[in-house]
């Protein structure tokens, strides 16, 4: 498991095995992806702020 900050705002968790998740935090709302070989396959809204 390995948590990496892509960008101010954006990080992903990679899991292993090409699967991972994608958080980003908006002023407005964060969003989560779920990554599957390196693409995003599914939202999941994580809240609003």
């Amino acid at each position: 498991m390995q948590f990496i900050e892509v960008d101010t705002g954006r990080w992903r968790l990679e899991l292993g095995g090409g699967i991972g998740l994608e958080l980003i935090m908006l002023f407005s709302r964060s969003v989560a992806f779920w990554r599957v070989g390196g693409e995003l396959v599914a939202e999941v809204a994580v809240g609003e702020s």
